[in-house]
């Protein structure tokens, strides 16, 4: 487990080291792949972009309407992804972060612009949902809602009414 701190000797947060080591490579990856980005963030070093991550997933970040958790930052286990990824050919993920992406999900869409450091798209609303993904918004109503009626566009006002249209897959 790795601490964090800023420059006035703050905690920001703690991290393991598996996934420093994941957020590490995707950081080294964009730099390469995606120099913009990273001008348009200030061209800053990894160490200053994990303490601002940890930051934004703070239970005290709020952005406007948005407002992360870290608590909420766990993943899907490794076997049960690679199963995904094998059998449906699923490698994107929506409402993740970089705290909890998982290295098979090749494209995954975070709620901050920030997280494009870390190879994230920025706002799964943005785009039309095609394909298999992994879709796990914050666990509120109205986040569940949104989320339920993008990737089901013929089921708007569903989720209000109890007329629920879900499809699960259980990996055992």
């Amino acid at each position: 487990m790795a601490n964090v701190y800023n420059p006035s000797g703050k905690l920001c947060g703690s991290i393991t080291m598996h996934r420093l080591r994941i957020l590490y490579s995707a950081f080294s990856h964009s730099i390469l792949h995606q120099p913009d980005t990273h001008k348009q963030h200030g061209h800053v070093d990894f160490l200053t972009a994990i303490a601002c991550l940890l930051n934004r997933y703070t239970n005290k970040a709020t952005d406007g309407n948005k407002k992360s958790k870290l608590a909420s930052q766990c993943t899907t286990p490794d076997r049960y992804m690679q199963a995904f990824t094998d059998s449906f050919s699923m490698t994107t993920k929506r409402f993740a972060s970089p705290l909890n992406i998982n290295p098979n999900m090749t494209c995954y869409f975070s709620m901050y612009a920030e997280d494009a450091l870390f190879g994230a798209n920025f706002d799964a609303y943005s785009v039309k949902w095609t394909g298999a993904s992994q879709v796990n918004p914050e666990y509120e109503a109205v986040a569940m809602e949104k989320a339920h009626e993008m990737g089901n566009p013929k089921c708007r006002g569903s989720y209000r009414t109890g007329a629920h249209y879900l499809c699960r897959t259980m990996v055992g």
